[in-house]
């Protein structure tokens, strides 16, 4: 996994995955134990939708994840820019 501020348990479920030869496995697949987080009724109800097969990915699929990185990294600048400005503001 990329993310640097992984917890220990997603490393280990990283690890045990990639002992499975690159099995892309759903959720379900992975043991509770490894799971650092409890989903709610609207996001069991959309896990429910993704398992069953509702959902299909895009044919362009790298594309369309570098075209969102860089709208999210687009914002993250944006909200950097108003931080530093109010910051300034506060200051005077």
């Amino acid at each position: 996994m990329s993310q640097t501020n992984e917890t220990p348990k997603a490393k280990l479920a990283a690890q045990a995955l990639a002992k499975m030869g690159g099995f892309q496995p759903q959720l379900k697949d992975i043991p509770r134990r490894y799971w650092d987080f409890e989903l709610d009724a609207e996001e069991q109800a959309l896990m429910n939708s993704i398992e069953a097969g509702e959902w299909e990915s895009v044919p362009n699929l790298q594309q369309e994840i570098e075209r969102y990185q860089h709208y999210a990294a687009a914002q993250v600048q944006s909200l950097q820019s108003i931080n530093t400005e109010q910051t300034g503001q506060a200051m005077m």
